[in-house]
């Protein structure tokens, strides 16, 4: 009985194949950069329009628009996975990912400022507003249950404070340094309204 063959397996090595349509043209791009293995995708126009590889150990998922401009960026970076976006300049303006374990959307102005982050942390969910100098000015959220809106000044400093207990809400205001100076609203049914000194001690309460 004749011994059967064995197939021999074909293994091509390479450090860039290029696969081109009928026109020649270079439709797409297996080669390994500096960073890392690569597959660029190219529209007829030969704009780049699809990249896909890993750089820096991060695999990366890149979309370009028709100008060749990234506008959309998928990945796995040591914070956690994320999705990016970026308008027509090539600014990221919205970052949506798992960061630290913490779900986040971040979104951020023209100039790469960070102006709004959207997460949610062990206390509850929150919001978040940023000047155009990039410092916090006001907060939106749950504090172990409890719904909170702090206004911040251009030092970071609470100066507006508006919460809602199950027996009690209302509204305090805070002197530059933080100090709590006057509190009004309700306690039980009953309408108060409170003034404190320098120290945060309580003067009057009605």
């Amino acid at each position: 009985m004749a011994a059967k063959s064995k197939s021999k397996k074909k293994v091509i090595r390479a450090n860039q194949i290029i696969l081109e349509d009928e026109k020649g043209n270079p439709r797409a791009d297996l080669l390994v950069e500096a960073d890392g293995p690569v597959l660029k995708l190219f529209d007829e126009k030969g704009k780049l329009r699809v990249g896909l590889g890993t750089y820096g150990n991060q695999p990366s998922l890149m979309l370009h628009d028709d100008t060749g401009e990234l506008r959309a960026l998928v990945t796995i970076h040591e914070k956690g996975p994320a999705v990016s976006f970026a308008d027509e300049k090539g600014n990221f303006r919205a970052d949506f990912g798992v960061f630290d374990n913490r779900p986040k959307l971040l979104l951020f102005d023209a100039s790469d400022r960070l102006r709004v982050h959207l997460t949610v942390v062990e206390d509850g969910p929150g919001l978040g507003f940023s000047d155009d100098g990039g410092k916090l000015r006001m907060n939106l959220g749950t504090m172990q249950n409890i719904p909170a809106l702090m206004l911040r000044d251009d030092k970071d400093t609470i100066r507006v404070s508006i919460g809602a207990g199950q027996n009690a809400n209302g509204i305090l205001i805070h002197d530059e340094k933080g100090v709590r100076r006057a509190e009004f609203g309700m306690n039980q049914g009953k309408l108060v309204f409170a003034l404190f000194d320098e120290e945060g001690e309580l003067i009057s309460r009605e």
